[in-house]
């Protein structure tokens, strides 16, 4: 459609508000960042959306300046959404806090990563190599309308966080074997040669480690406009990233989390999508509350957020009597042959808990003796 003043002022009325906060530039940069934001808009609203991708100089880091172009293509593909209203969860009325994992500078899956040849610090996406906003934002408009058609369309941001988790389970989403092997053949963008692919290509290969995989949930939902806050830890000598320092949230062991800001669910491990146990439980269960991951993630050790992991997994793959692709994870085949008790009686042993950070001299079993009475009698009543 063609850009007028009614059209901009839209623009300026949402870049007055949260979202134009969200972007967290500093003062002198931000009517400038505005100002792009605005001209990529024009792009998009005139028909122009090819011209909202970015072409780095090098496929491997993005320089500060080719990152400032794709954050601004960024924002401006999630207000022409917004603008036109595609999706039925809004980012009106929202804080500049929910929307800052969406918008924010800081929030885009990069860290700097040394320099290059010419003294300029490289900005590496970590995982998911993802360059071409309009692409993204034009397939998720484009999927949603269809879904509308057939009215089969996600009501709600929880609905779509959902049936995309069960997508990837049910499409055959798997860890990645050794240093990438799957990826065998594919182009990697990253300094190093391995760990970093192009974001059709992971959609293809179906194959990441908890990095790679809350990386690239995180770059789905951002084309469907649903905050998502990727984090993780760095091993010991590894520089944090501006996004790390700026969200404070970090992983007891190294791992990805994945915070779904506007309906309050986290992944506490990006892994969790394909676990052996977890995926057999509907996502929703699979899910950990804000209260869970301030008790058992943030603030306590790697003992303490694995026990409390095992303990929830098992409970709800006994209570829903999830069965499994194999009798290790089948909770009806274990019962009938006599096994069950015994797996919920040595989770500590199987997790290795003795040996990770934390643990106390002597560790107790992850359910008491009343818990598997009860879990036992509850799947005999269910199986029998």
């Amino acid at each position: 459609m063609p850009w007028n003043d009614a059209v901009e002022q839209e623009y300026d009325q949402m870049l007055a508000g949260p979202a134009g906060d969200a972007m967290d530039y500093p003062g002198f940069l931000r009517p400038i960042a505005r100002m792009v934001v605005k001209a990529w808009a024009r792009e998009l609203e005139t028909g122009f959306s090819s011209n909202v991708n970015l072409e780095p100089e090098d496929p491997t880091y993005l320089t500060w300046g080719e990152r400032f172009v794709l954050h601004t293509m960024r924002v401006a593909c999630s207000l022409f959404a917004e603008r036109l209203g595609v999706f039925p969860w809004r980012l009106e009325g929202r804080t500049a806090d929910d929307l800052r994992p969406l918008l924010s500078w800081h929030s885009q899956g990069l860290r700097e990563w040394g320099t290059d040849s010419a003294g300029r610090a490289r900005h590496v996406f970590h995982g998911v190599w993802d360059v071409n906003p309009a692409d993204r934002m034009n397939e998720a408009v484009f999927g949603y309308f269809l879904l509308a058609l057939l009215g089969d369309a996600p009501s709600s941001e929880m609905d779509m966080v959902v049936r995309f988790i069960q997508n990837m389970r049910d499409s055959g989403w798997g860890h990645v074997s050794g240093l990438y092997e799957n990826y065998e053949g594919y182009e990697a963008h990253s300094p190093d040669g391995i760990g970093t692919y192009a974001y059709e290509d992971v959609a293809e290969v179906k194959r990441g480690g908890c990095h790679m995989t809350s990386n690239y949930i995180a770059s789905f939902l951002r084309s469907f406009n649903i905050p998502t806050h990727m984090g993780r830890d760095w091993p010991a000598g590894g520089a944090p990233s501006d996004y790390d320092q700026y969200w404070g949230l970090v992983h007891r062991s190294g791992h990805c989390f994945v915070h779904f800001h506007g309906v309050g669910w986290w992944l506490s491990h990006g892994d969790d999508i394909y676990n052996r146990l977890l995926k057999t439980i509907p996502p929703g269960f699979a899910m950990k509350s804000e209260h869970w991951m301030r008790t058992y993630h943030f603030d306590t050790t790697e003992y303490e957020w694995t026990r409390a992991a095992a303990y929830d997994s098992h409970f709800w793959w006994c209570l829903l009597i999830a069965p499994g692709t194999g009798n290790s994870s089948n909770v009806a085949w274990l019962y009938q042959q006599g096994l069950l008790r015994d797996v919920l009686e040595n989770i500590h042993e199987e997790y290795n808990l003795a040996d990770r950070d934390g643990a106390p001299p002597i560790v107790p079993p992850v359910f008491d003796q009343g818990t598997v009475d009860f879990l036992m009698a509850w799947v005999a009543a269910k199986v029998d």
